[in-house]
């Protein structure tokens, strides 16, 4: 019972989550797991119903993942440029596994690509470390399994 209940209260709501990604709006600088540069800008949009976070702003691969509030869940798209016409995977807060520093989020469906073949990102997650500095992830599916995770820490900039 005891574990119930601790469980219950480390859990996230979709508004606290949300409020969680707008306190991230700026810059973020770091490396991912390979040693490479990576910028990540956060910015809050649509009068501040979602969070717009662009990876390597400016770049031809450039990525953007949007954050909302749908209905009782808060959701993401992220839109890659792999694939012919880039791909979409679709997730949700993982709300039992999140907590208000550590949101994690499960696949929900993906566009433009077969999730059963296809290389996408699957899963995702971003860990609030302290005010300045965090980590994110991505968990990487090809043939319907798990074939990695790009970690990127970052800290932030001006």
């Amino acid at each position: 019972m005891f574990s119930l209940l601790l469980a219950v209260a480390l859990s996230v709501t979709p508004v606290d989550a949300l409020t969680q990604l707008k306190q991230l709006a700026g810059k973020w600088s770091g490396k991912t797991d390979r040693g490479a540069p990576i910028v990540i800008t956060y910015q809050v949009a649509a009068h501040g119903s979602t969070v717009v976070e662009t990876q390597s702003p400016g770049e031809p691969d450039e990525m953007l993942t949007v954050y909302s509030l749908d209905g009782n869940d808060l959701v993401l798209t992220h839109y890659c440029p792999m694939g012919p016409v880039g791909n979409q995977p679709h997730m949700a807060l993982d709300r039992t596994a999140s907590t208000p520093r550590d949101l994690r989020f499960t696949f929900v469906r993906l566009a433009n690509l077969d999730a059963e073949k296809d290389v996408h990102l699957h899963a995702g997650r971003i860990r609030v470390v302290d005010d300045h500095h965090l980590e994110r992830q991505w968990d990487v599916y090809k043939g319907g399994k798990k074939v990695g995770t790009e970690t990127f820490v970052l800290e932030k900039g001006d």
